[in-house]
């Protein structure tokens, strides 16, 4: 009871007083909730304004997750699963998880929809859009259940006013659908203004704001579209770092807050030029991080709570912004408010991350990958983090949050962070920075942080050539001896054990790793285990792991992986590490490096 008691204490004491009323007064307010009455004066439309961005909302990558054969016949494919449901009882089956009845309250699936009568005029996807919100207003009535959730109130929201627009020549003709959906979407909205998610704030606070800002266009309530902005202009100076990232650190949920602006922008661009401005110079910022991030890379980079197939592509967002906003993405390799920091070489490309968990008040989406790396080779993933499989509290979400599903040390059995239930952390990491040097003509990174348990991990990161990456580590610990670090690959390659450990492709030998021990090599003992990727929500592959053995004793440890395969051999002691490299040879001062 005592140990429960502090793990509250010490998630509760990171928390803003506000986000502390407004969840007390959430709950009190709870109990004493009813019904409203149907509105039966609805506030006239905005039919002239722009809703529909066709570069997001019809971009092929998009709409190609949602099958429109599938969705006819009620079967809907999220986060890996494919359910047919009951539309009578299955907004709120109990049977699914809570994440897949989400993405069923969303109705992103109405794009898909919407887009197939533009381009076919078949009558058949407005019949079956049609039913689908009618089943949802008969049967989500009332204010509980997920439904009824800001969040999904304020995807749904804005999914609705842009598919009205998508069918709204049937629609008009359609008069009692016509007013039923609209008193619907009127009544979600206010509910949305008296319930904005301000216990959590973050981008699920953001989220409500895009949507009352859609809401208040669209039914012309314009003393609200500047109370609404005025809001969303003090998120951002709070939410987008100096260098351009959200600051709940993620890069997924980074590019569903670009998607977010974008389309505030769009919508409010006959509205109010002065905010556009704004929203541009903010834009600006957070895709310079994302394309600096992202390209090259073959994927979303895998950085707390991350994973495909959730927000809008690289692509897609960049062609927005440049037709919108006249904006291109400029590159960078340092984002020290954030904790990102990027070397490449060549064809390789490391971002490494040595940032807080998140912020202070909202580290939910936070993982334990302090001083963790993604690799790719030749834009494909390489060395990757294990991703994001679910939100549901259990043996997943915690192994995906842990320290050893990452590419770092894990010192002892202490994690970096006290990551619980699904998304809170009570002690976490402290005293993180890092930095690019220079180096022996190249860049060089160089990070620490203590974990929650006072221990300290030092990690230097270079491409000692175009081919050998060395990452060297030092732990300093009073508590244990021993550590242990992590590389996992991504599936397609494996892992054999010869005279080093060799990855490979299929048939073809891509790298070998080669162990580093200061003063004891026989320490340094590793093996070949079986870890979990998760590149989707609700997808999952084996993969290989690295788990190398430190001490804490040795001056350093660490490992070079060699993409040249070379026949390298090496001199190591507590002033430089030597290598010969066919017939080169380079020595590597430990003090030159600040070790």
């Amino acid at each position: 009871m005592g140990k429960k008691v502090i793990l509250y204490w010490n998630t509760i004491r990171y928390l803003k007083f506000n986000q502390i009323f407004f969840r007390v007064k959430k709950i009190v307010m709870s109990k004493f909730r009813h019904r409203r009455g149907v509105f039966s004066d609805i506030p006239s439309l905005n039919k002239k304004n722009p809703i529909i961005l066709p570069e997001l909302d019809s971009d092929p990558d998009y709409l190609k997750r949602f099958q429109l054969n599938d969705i006819l016949n009620n079967k809907f494919f999220f986060i890996g699963q494919t359910v047919k449901i009951d539309l009578a009882s299955g907004w709120n089956n109990a049977e699914l998880s809570q994440l897949w009845r989400f993405n069923l309250h969303y109705f992103e699936y109405v794009y898909a929809l919407g887009y197939a009568y533009q381009t076919q005029k078949d009558i058949v996807y407005y019949y079956k859009y049609k039913e689908l919100i009618k089943s949802w207003i008969d049967n989500n009535s009332e204010y509980a259940g997920d439904g009824w959730h800001p969040y999904t109130i304020s995807l749904r929201v804005v999914n609705w006013i842009c598919s009205y627009r998508m069918f709204e020549e049937l629609i008009d003709a359609d008069t009692e659908f016509n007013i039923s959906l609209l008193r619907s979407i009127y009544f979600q909205y206010v509910y949305l203004k008296d319930n904005p998610e301000k216990d959590i704030l973050g981008n699920h606070y953001i989220e409500n704001l895009k949507a009352l800002i859609a809401g208040s266009i669209f039914f012309q309530e314009h003393n609200k579209v500047r109370e609404f902005t005025d809001e969303l202009e003090r998120q951002l100076k709070e939410q987008i770092h100096n260098d351009g990232m959200h600051f709940e650190l993620s890069p997924m949920y980074h590019k569903i807050m670009i998607e977010a602006l974008l389309k505030i922008g769009f919508w409010l661009n006959n509205y109010d030029s002065q905010f556009c401005a704004c929203i541009s110079k903010y834009l600006g910022l957070m895709l310079n991080c994302l394309y600096s991030l992202e390209y090259d890379m073959g994927k979303t980079p895998f950085f707390n709570d991350s994973a495909d197939g959730v927000s809008k592509t690289l692509s897609s967002l960049l062609i927005a912004a440049d037709k919108y906003f006249g904006l291109k993405p400029a590159y960078k390799d340092t984002f020290a408010q954030s904790g990102y920091y990027i070397l490449e070489s060549e064809n390789k490309k490391l971002i490494v991350d040595c940032g807080k968990i998140g912020p202070d008040y909202l580290p939910g989406h936070g993982h334990c990958d302090a001083l963790s790396y993604e690799l790719s080779v030749n834009k494909q993933p390489f060395i990757v983090n294990s991703g994001t499989y679910e939100y549901k509290s259990g043996q997943w979400r915690e192994f995906f949050r842990s320290t050893r599903a990452h590419n770092t040390v894990m010192i002892g059995e202490s994690e970096q962070s006290q990551c619980w239930s699904s998304f809170r952390v009570a002690k976490r990491i402290y005293k993180n920075g890092g930095e690019l040097v220079s180096f022996n003509g190249n860049r060089l990174f160089k990070g620490s942080y203590f974990n929650y348990q006072h221990e300290k991990h030092m990690r230097w990161i270079f491409f000692v050539n175009p081919d050998i990456l060395m990452v060297i580590d030092k732990v300093i610990s009073n508590k244990t001896r021993n550590y242990r670090n992590y590389i996992h690959f991504h599936p397609d390659l494996r892992l054999e054990k010869k005279a080093y450990w060799e990855v490979w492709r299929t048939k073809h030998q891509l790298a070998q790793i080669i162990t580093l021990n200061a003063l004891e090599q026989n320490q340094y003992n590793g093996g070949i285990t079986n870890g979990w990727y998760s590149p989707e929500f609700g997808v999952i592959h084996k993969n290989h792991v690295l788990e190398l053995m430190g001490s804490c004793d040795s001056l350093y440890s660490g490992y070079i992986i060699d993409f040249s395969n070379s026949n390298i051999n090496f001199e190591t002691n507590s002033e430089y590490i030597r290598l010969e490299i066919e017939n080169s040879v380079k020595t590597i001062y430990l003090k030159d490096m600040g070790l």
